[in-house]
């Protein structure tokens, strides 16, 4: 992994420790000892957002997440996030998200929240995956599960038969967009669909169970690629 990957990895995790904080440029440059312009440009370069892009989606997120699980005020949700004012909340929230503040914690439609990989994480996993592996035969136990009737709700490609062909072809953000679901009966999951259910799209597949009675919408950012959720 090359010096950039390992400045960008870190700034990432900088960034994630201190979201409640003030966090400036220049304050980034110290961290990573990079020019603020440079620091500017290896975001652009790897993550396609700019330093301050990436703390806002960021607060806008875990905002959301608040919103959604917890009894709070808009107004305090703001604050707490570091925003000026309830306005450029409220108009940073829409913009990102596609619904106001209000209207996400009113009926919480499904939304594409910011989760994104730590930079260094991500190329480790790339890496491993070109090694070859020394498999051994190791026991497995298995054990049957009751769950009750429900509904899977998936995003799928066309030909993906495996995650980085679906990353390909879908992206690797529709995680944030299942992790929102507030009534997702457990985490969501990367799975093989059968050969019955193909009808001409991907075999692999993200998705999130939830109840039978689920009727929610599934809200895409105004910024996220167009892709179908089944």
């Amino acid at each position: 992994m090359d010096d950039q990957m390992r400045e960008i990895a870190k700034l990432q995790k900088y960034i994630e420790a201190h979201l409640l904080d003030e966090i400036t440029l220049l304050e980034l440059a110290k961290v990573s000892h990079y020019s603020p312009w440079y620091v500017d440009k290896l975001f652009r370069k790897h993550l396609d957002k700019t330093p301050m892009q990436y703390i806002k989606e960021r607060r806008l997120t875990l905002a959301a997440l608040k919103l959604r699980d917890e009894n709070i005020k808009v107004l305090e949700v703001a604050l707490e996030f570091l925003f000026d004012s309830h306005e450029g909340f409220t108009r940073a929230f829409s913009k990102q998200f596609g619904v106001s503040p209000y209207r996400y914690k009113k009926d919480t439609p499904a939304i594409q929240l910011f989760l994104p990989y730590i930079l260094s994480d991500y190329q480790s996993f790339l890496q491993r995956r070109k090694t070859p592996m020394n498999y051994q035969a190791v026991p497995i136990f298995t054990q049957v599960i009751e769950r009750p009737e429900r509904q899977l709700i998936v995003r799928r490609g066309i030909k993906a038969e495996h995650y980085f062909a679906y990353c390909e072809e879908v992206g690797c953000d529709v995680w944030g967009i299942l992790t929102s679901i507030k009534e997702a009966l457990y985490e969501p999951v990367g799975l093989w669909l059968p050969k019955k259910l193909k009808a001409g799209k991907s075999t692999y597949v993200q998705g999130v169970e939830v109840p039978m009675t689920f009727n929610n919408t599934i809200k895409k950012s105004p910024s996220s690629s167009s892709s179908g959720m089944n």
